[in-house]
């Protein structure tokens, strides 16, 4: 993710606006790759652009998007969109989480997860996804955005794997 996805999806949270908004737009740029593609386009003339974003896109979002198009920088809408979602869970204490696994987890193994990575990124909640994944052999992976932590049987041998080849 770029800077200027990210400090456009700060500006896009800080502009405070309504949730369902900011959600049919970030829908209609995945779902109608057509506007999004009229609205990256350098050769579009800036009216042209405006006036597609007046009468597809939600009221609320139009001076934001009018901005983006008017710097050339709609090719980075869907990253501050993201962006945005990233920043809202930071701002609120929320976590996002994956947990791949062979072996669903018990109730009380998926609280003591949800400790271990609320005191680890001092967040308030944890959104955890759970993903079954047979090819762990065993145990499981946790993995929080670049981090990931590896307790899985398939880990481990590859673990050891790596230690006997480089004696």
């Amino acid at each position: 993710m770029t800077e200027l996805s990210i400090s456009y999806g700060v500006v896009l949270y800080e502009l405070g606006l309504p949730a369902d908004a900011i959600g049919t737009a970030e829908r209609i740029l995945k779902e109608v790759p057509e506007v999004d593609s009229i609205l990256q386009n350098p050769t579009i003339d800036r009216k042209v652009k405006h006036s597609i974003i007046q009468r597809v896109f939600p009221d609320e979002i139009h001076n934001y998007l009018k901005q983006m198009c008017d710097y050339e920088h709609m090719s980075h809408a869907l990253e501050a969109f993201e962006a945005f979602h990233d920043y809202e869970d930071q701002q609120k204490g929320r976590l996002e989480a994956t947990l791949y696994y062979v072996t669903k987890p018990q109730e009380e193994q998926e609280v003591r997860m949800r400790r271990f990575l609320c005191e680890k990124y001092g967040c308030k909640d944890v959104s955890l996804s759970m993903v079954e994944l047979p090819d762990l052999i065993g145990g499981f992976i946790l993995k929080v955005g670049s981090s990931e932590y590896d307790w899985s049987i398939r880990g481990r041998m590859q673990h050891l794997k790596t230690k006997m080849i480089r004696r």
